[in-house]
């Protein structure tokens, strides 16, 4: 039986509580137990890729990747879905609070970093973490290190401040942040 915190674990509330194939009916109830009393959310799960939430979780990311590298900036994305669709912050905060190393970590151990993988080539789709990693390989991990998708030595609201990826290209309207800075990572 294992325990899944949600990162950070001292936010989040969900615990998605694994169960082995051999798992007994009275360890289930203990650790569900145990997971009210410490004032989390306890959800059973099956031993998966990605368990339940992060499973969820990496389609959204995919299409926030996406909504990216097409041209929208993070900062319009977080400020639209906290201020008009009520979420207590936006996904790329949410990100930068989580960090953006541990995504990384897991795809470097899979292979996706190298485009010429057989892993990355394995792909049935546009591999959606491309500006991540560079993010990533300039160490830019998030809230614990300072800076991520947002520079957080600002004392301001991240979606109201500049973004790392604020770079807009006003000799060209209709290309967008990531075609115009794509090669300028550093």
């Amino acid at each position: 039986m294992g325990m899944h915190y949600f990162s950070p674990a001292n936010i989040m509330q969900l615990v998605e509580n694994v169960r082995g194939a051999k798992t007994s009916d009275s360890t289930i109830a203990t650790v569900m137990a145990l997971t009210k009393r410490i004032n989390k959310i306890g959800v059973l799960v099956g031993n998966c890729f990605g368990f339940v939430g992060n499973r969820m979780r990496a389609a959204y990311g995919t299409e926030l990747a996406y909504i990216i590298e097409d041209g929208a900036y993070p900062q319009d994305v977080d400020r639209v879905l906290y201020e008009e669709f009520g979420m207590a912050m936006g996904p790329f905060q949410t990100s930068d609070l989580v960090g953006l190393d541990l995504g990384w970590r897991g795809r470097k151990q899979r292979g996706l970093l190298d485009p010429n993988s057989p892993a990355r080539k394995a792909l049935k789709t546009r591999y959606p973490s491309t500006i991540v990693d560079r993010l990533c390989a300039m160490d830019r991990y998030g809230m614990k290190n300072g800076k991520g998708w947002y520079d957080y030595s600002e004392k301001s609201t991240p979606w109201k401040s500049r973004s790392y990826c604020d770079r807009r290209d006003t000799s060209s309207p209709e290309r967008s942040w990531y075609q115009h800075t794509k090669f300028q990572f550093r």
